[in-house]
């Protein structure tokens, strides 16, 4: 029988890593500094929890993310180059060692800049594409998972880690706990806090990927609460917090990555970072990458008027499209033309002589006659213009509820262009039941949406027992 080790610094595994010190620990892994024998360079073993050892499932997934991240191949995802299972049934995977620290590490110390941000973006989506091209989702995005390594142009070079829970679309067998609730709450996609499994795909990524840009421009998680079960909630239920300290483009381009409904979040992690550069800089950025590398970003100056509605052609999000008043072209020149035909009309019967009359041969002086001025009627008044949008306040019982409009964070007096069409608000509060209802912008009016307070049940009355005599009455 191998006796049960005490740990793995120290050794030497398979004649090629001596292990080092731990570097890094995990929730079922600890990660160690490591040696390679022959070649001398630094290298990162991660190694599965002895508590895990007899359990198929963690293995399974240990296994998976080197597998996937192995297959992947891109600079941006932390490469792995060998995995193994010793004698005693240590499993464990060789990682590329990094230098630097993770986003959540990062974070603490405050938001990163808008260039930062932007880059970080880039490297992220480019990562996350490759991945959703082999049909792999990581399904548990968040800065802890996401590590920056200092580099030679003063910024940073981002790797994705940890695609241990990932999901495989397509895939014939599923792990067993695929079906459970995996991920990390502040940055689970709504499909993935109600556990509807069958929902989650790569739009669940974008999600994950809105809310860790959230994070880093503001400098804090767009969710938040006292414990998990209110954290998911609110994913499920709610659009988050209008983005503090940035312009309405880029809280409605991360609104639209976190909409709770997948059909009205991005397509693609690249419409997001277009999207997201757009609303941050004003300009326009196509992109070029070759296979393993990270994206090429080409800017170019937006000069357009109105060049959002090329981000936002299926969902207008800052600017409503109006339809255009029809044009009424003035009646005044053709009432001129038939002035004038008449006057002439006129003129012509009284001057010609009438029929029979002798005309007389000496000539005599004719008057001359006085001109008559030619009347052009005037131009009518211009027709009234109908405003082509409306103003609807909302309000809301208790003052505190958060309102959404068609999804999208609303509050107070609203434009809103005119249209018969029903639009849905739905108003939700902590201790109230949540509803929606239709509003119509036909005109100029206010809606009031009360909340119902949820009762909550009261405790049961406790009853002396029969029999026992109450101290009063001793």
């Amino acid at each position: 029988m191998i006796p049960p080790r005490q740990g793995p610094e120290g050794e030497v595994l398979d004649d090629t890593y001596r292990v080092g010190p731990v570097i890094g620990r995990g929730g079922m892994s600890a990660v160690h500094e490591a040696t390679h024998l022959r070649l001398g360079h630094r290298v990162a073993i991660k190694f599965l929890d002895r508590n895990y050892r007899n359990y198929e499932e963690a293995y399974a997934r240990f296994r998976r993310e080197a597998e996937i991240a192995s297959s992947l191949g891109h600079d941006n995802i932390a490469k792995v180059t060998d995995f193994n299972t010793l004698p005693d049934g240590m499993s464990y995977m060789v990682m590329e060692r990094l230098e630097g620290m993770d986003l959540g590490r990062r974070l603490a110390q405050g938001p990163l800049t808008v260039e930062q941000v932007i880059e970080m973006s880039a490297q992220l989506s480019s990562a996350l594409a490759a991945a959703h091209r082999s049909c792999v989702i990581h399904r548990d995005l968040k800065p802890d998972n996401i590590f920056l390594c200092p580099n030679d142009s003063g910024g940073y070079t981002v790797k994705v880690l940890d695609f241990g829970i990932s999901k495989i679309r397509g895939a014939m067998k599923t792990l067993t706990n695929d079906a459970q609730l995996m991920g990390t709450p502040a940055y689970m996609s709504p499909e993935q806090a109600r556990g509807e499994r069958a929902l989650i795909d790569e739009r669940s990524d974008i999600y994950s990927l809105g809310a860790v840009l959230y994070e880093a421009l503001s400098g804090k998680p767009a969710y938040d609460g006292d414990n998990v079960y209110e954290i998911l909630t609110r994913i499920a239920t709610t659009q988050p917090p209008p983005l503090p300290g940035f312009a309405a483009q880029v809280d409605a381009v991360l609104q639209k990555a976190m909409a709770r409904d997948p059909a009205r979040r991005f397509a693609t992690v690249a419409d997001l970072h277009r999207a997201l550069v757009f609303a941050l800089t004003g300009k326009r950025i196509r992109l070029s990458s070759s296979p393993g590398e990270g994206w090429q970003t080409v800017v170019s100056t937006v000069t357009e008027v109105d060049p959002l509605a090329d981000l936002f052609e299926a969902e207008p999000v800052f600017q409503p499209v109006v339809e255009p008043a029809p044009v009424r072209r003035p009646r005044w020149p053709w009432l001129a033309v038939a002035g004038a035909v008449v006057i002439g009309a006129v003129a012509v019967v009284v001057l010609w002589p009438a029929a029979g009359a002798d005309v007389p041969r000496v000539a005599a002086p004719v008057p001359t006659p006085t001109p008559t001025p030619t009347v052009i009627p005037t131009a009518p008044p211009p027709a009234p213009v109908v405003a082509e949008t409306v103003t609807v306040t909302l309000q809301a019982v208790p003052s505190s509820a958060r309102l959404e409009l068609d999804g999208k964070p609303v509050h107070g007096a609203i434009e809103l262009p005119r249209s018969t069409t029903p639009r849905v608000l739905a108003a939700s509060a902590p201790g109230y039941r949540a509803r929606t209802l239709e509003v119509v912008a036909d005109r100029d009016h206010t809606v009031q949406v009360r909340l119902e307070a949820v009762k909550r049940a009261k405790p049961p009355v406790q009853r002396a027992k029969p029999g026992l005599v109450r101290g009063s009455e001793l």
